[in-house]
């Protein structure tokens, strides 16, 4: 029995770290992920696994194909240069 209860504070203690270091990357915050899948363990886990943000560099990508794709409409004469810098300062003020 020892050893199972020193087997689980391992994985636990592991799996925080892991989350800690993953929250961090997602722009959340790393600490109350950690300590929180610290003292709680897989329930926290899978929570963190259905709320977790996209990484920092997902986040400017997919900002600069909205970017991009609002410049093709522009070019193509679909909205004005009014609403291309509308979309524009709500494409950067959402994230």
């Amino acid at each position: 029995m020892e050893f199972l209860g020193l087997a689980y504070f391992i994985i636990n203690f592991i799996g925080a770290i892991e989350i800690a270091g993953d929250a961090k990357q997602r722009n959340m915050s790393g600490l109350w992920w950690g300590i929180g899948a610290f003292l709680l363990g897989v329930f926290v886990w899978i929570l963190y696994i259905a709320v977790k943000k996209p990484y920092k560099r997902e986040q400017k990508m997919s900002r600069m194909r909205d970017i991009d794709f609002l410049v093709r409409l522009r070019e193509r004469g679909v909205i004005t240069e009014a609403e291309y810098e509308k979309h524009k300062t709500e494409v950067f003020d959402w994230i």
